[in-house]
């Protein structure tokens, strides 16, 4: 793991719960005027509050991060116990995957709202990031890092832009990407081109 990119690094001994869509009411106020009210469902915020808590203990009471930032976020479900012995093998190894409900963005749009504010100051600034959703024999978790992308924010100063280009180099965006669990075990050279030879 690349240290002196690191943000940020805290995991969440919880179920994954995905963003749950605003819902709405109707109503009439004492005026007789019908209304509109929208809401966020309790489990969404119920969850936010706790990744809320989490992300607090890993700033460490430091202020929100203003940097361009690359999310790197894992969310763990467990093996349900009604599955035969050989599905469950698959699924731990990696070899069967999570492809059910609920979806990658889901889950991830629910970190990124309980982070504003706390890890970052906007969501807005999260420019990057490897999202995966496995299976696990262990107990169901997050796991979520965060990393320093190389190059200055857009509403970086001169001083600050000048700084934090100091020793980039255009041609390599990340280097720590390969941490993902996905990107550990692709294979990506049965579909990478044929060098051209002249």
């Amino acid at each position: 793991m690349n240290e002196s990119r690191l943000l940020f690094h805290f995991s969440i001994p919880a179920t994954p719960v995905a963003k749950g869509r605003a819902r709405s009411s109707a109503g009439i106020a004492a005026n007789g005027k019908a209304f509109a009210r929208h809401y966020t469902p309790a489990a969404t915020r119920n969850f936010e509050a706790l990744v809320k808590d989490f992300a607090r203990q890993a700033m460490k009471g430091g202020d929100p991060l203003a940097c361009p930032v690359d999310l790197l976020v894992e969310f763990r479900f467990r093996v349900p116990d009604s599955w035969p012995k050989r599905k469950a093998d698959l699924a731990a190894t990696g070899t069967l995957h999570h492809t059910k409900k609920p979806d990658c963005s889901n889950l991830v749009k629910a970190i990124e709202d309980a982070c504003n504010g706390v890890l970052f100051r906007d969501d807005g600034q999260v420019v990057g990031m490897v999202v995966d959703k496995v299976w696990t024999t262990g107990a169901e978790c997050i796991v979520v890092h965060g990393f320093r992308r190389a190059g200055a924010a857009c509403q970086a100063s001169r001083q600050e832009a000048t700084c934090d280009l100091v020793g980039f180099d255009p041609h390599t965006r990340i280097d720590h990407l390969p941490l993902g669990r996905r990107l550990r075990t692709l294979d990506l050279a049965p579909w990478l081109p044929t060098p051209l030879v002249l």
